[in-house]
């Protein structure tokens, strides 16, 4: 049985939340949450201009990566080219 979650994330607070409500899930987390620290709140603007920002942000991630040779992670599952 799964759970769905409907809370938006307004403030630091939902986040620090929901990081709870993931250890819980699996104490296993509460290690790597104690090493990474707090979460940052990233807000970005709604609608297309948020989406866009997103996407740009990702793209330009991604093209720095490769330009700086960074290895990329090996596939998890390969996907036909058509589905």
């Amino acid at each position: 049985m799964s759970a769905t979650m409907s809370r938006l994330i307004d403030t630091e607070a939902d986040i620090a939340a929901g990081l709870d409500a993931l250890i819980a899930a699996d104490p296993r987390l509460a290690g790597i949450a104690a090493a990474a620290g707090a979460l940052p709140l990233r807000r970005r603007p709604g609608g297309f201009a948020g989406i866009a920002t997103i996407v740009v942000s990702q793209q330009l991630s991604t093209a720095s990566a490769k330009r700086s040779g960074a290895a990329s992670p090996p596939p998890m599952i390969r996907l036909p080219h058509r589905l």
